[in-house]
């Protein structure tokens, strides 16, 4: 045996004083390296387990982390449940799957709905997207590879997430709409609604906006529209008693400046005081969320931000 670093040499005993017994008794593991952990077991790039993600200090010019041109590296999204406790297993996705959202002082509400555009399109990082500091709802494309991983994330930071179905076919039959639609809740099981772009079909045609309706119905997802034109979709969700939401304002859709959304924002507050709640869209985009979020802190304007299902269920 080779003498310990932390005795002196001389306090070892010498090899002719007889054999050295060493207590080699098992012992209890301290800290092994494979014990369960609490908490989720899994992890999703990006995610800080058992805390919400923060916001860093190596801010873009839009002062909004994690816009940088870091590509987010998709992983099989971990198979955690994420019901509220005590729904029963009968409840609609939108009451399921749906953010908690409080407001006590009963403040008209100003739902927020957000297209995560991904980085290659200029949006911020699923960290800082996540990490906004108020429940609003993540439109995800169920077609991006990483979708599921990207929708873990935003859960597991107390979002909600929706299905943004901007390729649905024109004229499709219903069994087409059905093969798509079957293909996105397998990717996005817990989103609470579905929305599509403005120019989707099933904003203009109505036998589509009939076929996704009943569709939607039968496990009680909920469908964001387009307040424009006639609206069949509107029309088709009321006559079914699907939960619906009309936006009222597409955030950036012309690429909007800073000051551009928060003007926006303003007007939403407004409507949202006059008819009790409002719904806004806009995307990831860095100047969309850094506006966002500095609007938020700097009071809302006397409303409370909340994600679309609150506004579909009246909370």
């Amino acid at each position: 045996m080779e003498p310990s670093e932390d005795l002196p040499s001389e306090d070892l005993p010498a090899e002719d004083d007889g054999p050295v017994i060493i207590d080699i008794a098992p012992r209890a593991p301290i800290g092994a390296a494979n014990a369960p952990q609490p908490g989720f077991s899994q992890s999703v790039p990006g995610v800080k387990v058992n805390r919400l993600p923060t916001i860093g200090s190596d801010a873009p010019a839009a002062d909004v982390p994690g816009s940088e041109s870091q590509p987010f590296a998709p992983a099989p999204a971990p198979e955690i449940v994420f019901d509220t406790p005590g729904l029963p297993a009968t409840e609609t996705a939108v009451a399921r799957f749906g953010a908690r959202f409080d407001n006590p002082e009963n403040l008209p509400l100003l739902a927020i709905v957000l297209a995560d555009i991904g980085e290659e399109n200029g949006g911020v990082g699923p960290d800082a997207l996540a990490a906004l500091g108020w429940p609003v709802t993540i439109a995800i494309d169920p077609e991006r590879p990483d979708a599921a991983a990207r929708a873990a994330v935003y859960r597991l930071a107390g979002h909600e997430v929706a299905i943004l179905a901007s390729a649905l076919p024109e004229g499709a039959t219903a069994s087409d709409l059905e093969v798509s639609y079957q293909s996105y809740v397998q990717v996005l099981p817990e989103a609470v609604a579905l929305m599509g772009a403005p120019g989707a079909s099933f904003q203009t045609d109505r036998r589509v906006a009939q076929h996704l309706v009943a569709l939607l119905a039968t496990e009680g997802r909920g469908l964001v529209s387009y307040a424009r034109g006639l609206n069949p979709a509107r029309q088709a969700a009321a006559g079914a008693g699907l939960p619906h939401a009309d936006v009222y304002r597409d955030m950036d859709a012309g690429g909007e400046s800073a000051a551009t959304i928060a003007r926006y924002l303003d007007r939403a507050a407004f409507e949202a005081a006059r008819q009790g709640e409002v719904v806004v869209a806009g995307t990831s985009a860095a100047e969309t969320v850094g506006a966002l979020r500095d609007w938020i802190a700097a009071g809302a304007k006397g409303t409370a931000v909340g994600p679309v299902s609150a506004a579909m269920l009246g909370d």
